[in-house]
């Protein structure tokens, strides 16, 4: 079931660039709707939740440890791309890398 929901995850986040790529690259524009609302990583929280699916089944949950560092690592490069980029760090600050900011509502006093 962590499988199917992991992969649907992450062909959702998918569909929600125009123009997917593997490699990590800067983008033409910052995409913030879709999944890309709640967490910065869509699609890769999807991969790691196939992956914990896939580890789960097959008892070997150091892949899992292996995986979220991979991902994490990942995030962490394609995020050095656009640092300099005053959308994308409002964008960070509203926005968890994998989970998403619910703690981060704005109390009005």
């Amino acid at each position: 079931i962590l499988f199917i929901i992991g992969f649907t995850f992450r062909m959702i986040a998918i569909g929600n660039i125009k123009n997917f790529n593997l490699a990590i690259e800067r983008p033409e524009r910052i995409v913030t709707d879709g999944l890309y609302k709640f967490v910065r990583h869509p699609s890769y929280v999807g991969s790691i939740v196939c992956f914990v699916g896939m580890s789960l089944i097959s008892m070997r949950l150091t892949i899992i440890y292996l995986v979220f560092i991979f991902f994490l690592a990942r995030a962490i490069e394609e995020e050095k791309l656009l640092l300099d980029d005053s959308e994308y760090s409002d964008y960070m600050s509203k926005t968890g890398m994998f989970m998403p900011k619910f703690w981060r509502k704005k109390w009005v006093a």
